[in-house]
């Protein structure tokens, strides 16, 4: 979902979109935050996503590969460039590995638990393109979902408490919160909140539409990042095909 993420105060939308937490292709469109969503035909099926950030005049592109073992296990490989818009122009390319497991299904619990585990290496580059591949991340995240039935589909809420491990600052605490809600049969609006540790915040509210219902997505939302003293914009696509098989 390295100081390329520090640059601008930044750090939470660009590497939240590359590959924290709901940077997953299943736990899109939130950012930070999982959910312990679980889909029963999710069994030996692929997802793919891709998507874009832009905070500031820091940009992020990103692209997922999930593969779903049964609704409740899967893993996913994750890939993602992030450009920072300074004088030094300087890149961050980043691959990283997610295993995710659903203990309870919130469809048939008062609350749904997954467990998120996640691991990502990362490659900052000046100018010239010399930099150096180093373990950047470690996280490990607990979602929690609340999930209800309203006369134009399922409505969920999600909280996701976990900690991360980054390189060169050690073990910070995160925690994000997040809503949907359909609103037409193929649209659902959404909205989360993310901090990690007190530092660095951001909020987005956006829409999704299903292009086709439960097997093609598009999700577009706005947002603000607040980070390193100074707050700004941000804006996010992303695109996701569900439940291709073999």
């Amino acid at each position: 979902m390295g100081s390329a993420r520090r640059l601008g105060g930044l750090a939470v939308v660009l590497a939240a979109l590359a590959a924290s937490g709901g940077a997953s292709a299943g736990d899109r469109p939130f950012l930070l935050g999982g959910t312990a969503l679980q889909e029963d035909d999710d069994e030996r099926v692929f997802e793919v996503g891709s998507g874009a950030a832009r905070a500031g005049r820091a940009r992020a592109y990103t692209g997922e590969l999930q593969y779903s073992f049964a609704p409740w296990w899967s893993v996913e490989l994750g890939w993602s460039r992030r450009l920072a818009r300074n004088d030094q122009r300087e890149t961050e390319r980043e691959w990283s590995v997610e295993a995710r497991y659903g203990w309870l299904d919130p469809a048939r619990h008062p609350v749904g638990v997954a467990l998120q585990a996640e691991l990502e290496r990362a490659r900052e580059s000046d100018v010239e393109g010399r930099g150096r591949w180093q373990l950047e991340r470690t996280a490990l995240t607990l979602p929690l979902t609340v999930q209800w039935a309203t006369h134009r589909g399922q409505a969920a809420l999600h909280l996701t408490p976990g900690v991360e491990h980054r390189h060169g600052e050690g073990r910070r605490p995160l925690l994000a919160l997040a809503g949907q809600w359909p609103l037409l049969r193929s649209v659902e609006l959404f909205g989360e909140w993310g901090a990690v540790r007190e530092r660095q915040r951001f909020a987005q509210a956006g829409a999704r539409w299903w292009i086709k219902r439960e097997r093609f997505a598009l999700d577009i939302s706005v947002g603000r990042q607040r980070g390193g003293g100074e707050a700004v914009p941000m804006a996010a696509l992303s695109l996701s095909l569900m439940d291709l098989s073999y």
